[in-house]
């Protein structure tokens, strides 16, 4: 499926591209069955009131980083900073997660845009990797070491019994393609 491969998130665009007609794409957003992450990017609603509210925040963090690549250029930006550490599923306790961080591999500016913090910085291939089929800052590169985290931060390390990062879980009504 489409939409797996993404986060569980899908734009309009590949929505219509699935079959699904403009009025379909209302109906769904107008009866909860789809919800809207940001302009133009949607994904199957979700039951997460049984789930912790931290675990809650990392899963619409980690639909807001899919949405948020998924509207951009392929090539032009890499989760950065706290965005990266969701991917990686590393703790994230105390960081605001209100917005998507992107690190700009291209020359367009940086700064807030619609739910998205733009960075503007030089990122060599060597600080990037993959996770989730995304391009990420490492965990060692530059893209975290600026959180303001401090030495303490250790990779992997949580509470006992808090699980590592979010988990979409099986969803009960599916999406497109």
């Amino acid at each position: 499926m489409l939409a797996s491969a993404q986060g569980g998130v899908f734009s309009r665009g590949q929505a219509l591209s699935c079959g699904y007609t403009t009025q379909q794409i209302q109906r769904r957003l107008g009866d909860g069955r789809w919800e809207r992450i940001r302009y133009g990017q949607y994904a199957v609603a979700l039951d997460l009131g049984s789930r912790p509210t931290w675990e809650q925040r990392q899963i619409r963090h980690t639909q807001l980083v899919h949405a948020a690549m998924n509207s951009m250029k392929a090539g032009s930006v890499a989760v950065s900073h706290q965005s990266a550490l969701v991917l990686h599923g590393s703790p994230v306790w105390g960081l605001d997660l209100a917005e998507a961080h992107l690190t700009r591999l291209d020359d367009h500016r940086g700064g807030p845009i619609a739910g998205v913090r733009h960075h503007h910085g030089l990122l060599a291939p060597a600080d990037l990797t993959e996770v989730s089929g995304l391009t990420a800052t490492d965990l060692v590169g530059p893209g975290v070491s600026g959180l303001g985290v401090g030495g303490g931060l250790r990779l992997g390390g949580r509470p006992s019994g808090v699980p590592g990062g979010p988990s979409l879980g099986r969803r009960s009504r599916p999406g497109p393609c």
